[in-house]
This record gives structure tokens, C-alpha cells and sequence, in this order.
């Protein structure tokens, strides 16, 4: 249950500390919360939009959701970690 929350949530963040670095603190929480709920309705409609995509995903169910929130958090993940400065320590060489 926790870990599902928290996999819900996190896409927000990111897309709050990928974008919106300059905005004021409620400007970030009202993007936070409004970001969340489009994806959750984009998962939605990708894993049970009608009867074909319900049989190429297997419909909406905890097991898809899990995996569909994994892969969207490692997608930001990795657009956050190339935009930082984390690149820059890791890697010095990159440009």
C-alpha cells in the first residue's frame, strides 16, 4: 500500500523538480497534485481504454498499474538525473 503511494506520487515531483525549479512554493504544489492526477488518468486510459487495448495490456489491474508507474517514475528519473548537476559529478567528462 505504501509503495504504491509512494509510486503515485513520485512522477509529480519529478516533474515539479525537472520544470518548475523557479516557482513559488504553492505555484510547485498545485503543479504536484494536477500532474499526478494526469497521469494517473493517462495510465488509465492507456491500460484499459477499450476491449484491444485491454487485451494487449491485460487490463487495469494492481499488477499493471505498479508497472506502469515504475517505468513512468524511471522515465523522469533519468530526464532529471541529465538535466542536473549529478551528471556533472558522475560523469566530468560529459559536456
Amino acid at each position: 500500500m505504501i509503495i504504491e503511494l509512494l509510486l503515485s506520487l513520485l512522477p509529480g515531483l519529478f516533474i515539479v523538480l525537472i520544470f518548475f525549479k523557479k516557482e513559488d512554493f504553492l505555484t510547485k504544489c498545485l503543479i504536484f497534485i494536477l500532474s499526478n492526477i494526469m497521469i494517473m488518468t493517462l495510465l488509465g486510459l492507456v491500460l484499459g481504454f477499450n476491449e484491444l487495448t485491454y487485451k494487449i495490456t491485460g487490463g487495469l489491474t494492481k499488477k499493471n498499474l505498479i508497472r506502469g508507474y515504475f517505468f513512468v517514475n524511471l522515465v523522469l528519473l533519468m530526464v532529471y538525473f541529465m538535466k542536473s548537476n549529478l551528471r556533472k559529478q558522475f560523469f566530468p567528462s560529459v559536456n
